[in-house]
């Protein structure tokens, strides 16, 4: 009997002692975890007439859905995490405030999440999400020890194009980079046509008014960058900047040109988005190959540092 009982508090020790150990493991790492992920940033926010705060590696979570093609590579998702985190510390500092609705992100909350993609699939998206946010915790991008303007577009028109070309002034981390191999993207060219009376229409919402005649005799690329970003279009007497002319007619990027054919207008637009920055595309096929976040951040942003905020 006492052999038994010997047995039996043997037992009892070898399965308590691995459980209790497990257990006081888990709860310290989760600890350690909740601590290392609470910045203690706040971000405050309306979200259904009730006022919320977030901290800020909370709020990145929110953020990246609408910013980037969530089935990339988690190294992509990792530099767009940086890219976020940069960019929302950097309109704090601009706007002075920790208010959402200042800040200018759309954020993207679980539930609208579950809705739209349906739960398993946001589910999964949501722990990439975490993931890249985690991996990246407190890292921004910063040049002269402060928080650049971290520009990104969907896919460039094979290499990207510097600030001093695009807006006419210099920034020394957003210059002309290769990015040859974006013209592998579905989105590299987009060729759509209208009717001149459907153009007619879309300006008029604008409160523009055109003609058939002009759009088919008198519309011109007015000014344009090296690259072939239009910065002004000519329809007749009267001139649309480039960016009003892609906003109305919903194109891709800037840079675009247009023919007629058979009293149908075709335009044909280069590249996805403004071409600045890193080229997401670009960076995932880097990462496609190897790369690390790190590497990718710097060169798309030649100079500029990864450093805690």
């Amino acid at each position: 009997m006492r052999k038994l009982l010997q047995t039996a508090v043997f037992l009892l020790v070898l399965v308590v002692i691995p459980v209790g150990t497990t257990g006081l493991f888990y709860r310290k790492y989760a600890v350690r975890e909740k601590k290392r992920l609470n910045s203690g940033i706040l971000i405050q926010m309306d979200r259904n007439g009730k006022e919320v705060e977030l901290d800020l590696e909370e709020y990145l979570v929110g953020l990246l859905p609408n910013q980037i093609d969530l089935d990339y590579e988690p190294e992509t998702l990792k530099a767009q995490a940086v890219i976020a985190r940069t960019n929302v510390r950097r309109q704090m500092e601009v706007k002075d405030s920790n208010r959402h609705e200042q800040l200018g992100f759309t954020f993207t909350d679980r539930a609208q999440m579950d809705r739209t993609l349906g739960k398993q699939k946001a589910a999964k998206y949501r722990n990439k999400i975490q993931q890249a946010v985690s991996a990246t915790y407190g890292q921004t991008l910063q040049y002269d020890n402060a928080c650049i303007d971290a520009l990104y577009h969907s896919v460039s028109v094979g290499e990207t194009v510097s600030a001093e070309e695009y807006l006419g002034k210099e920034i020394p981390y957003l210059v002309s980079v290769d990015s040859s191999r974006d013209i592998e993207s579905p989105d590299y060219l987009t060729v759509r046509e209208w009717t001149p009376e459907e153009m007619t229409d879309l300006f008029q919402q604008y409160s523009i008014r055109v003609t058939k005649s002009m759009l088919l005799q008198e519309m011109t690329i007015g000014e344009q960058t090296e690259m072939g970003y239009v910065r002004t279009v000519k329809i007749g007497d009267r001139t649309i900047l480039g960016e009003d002319f892609r906003e109305i007619l919903q194109l891709n990027s800037t840079n675009f040109y247009f023919d007629i054919q058979d009293e149908k207008i075709r335009v044909t637009s280069v590249g996805k988005g403004h071409g600045m920055g890193v080229s997401q595309y670009g960076a995932n096929l880097l990462a496609l190959d190897g790369n690390s976040y790190q590497t990718i951040l710097g060169y798309y942003y030649p100079g500029v540092s990864i450093a805690a905020y």
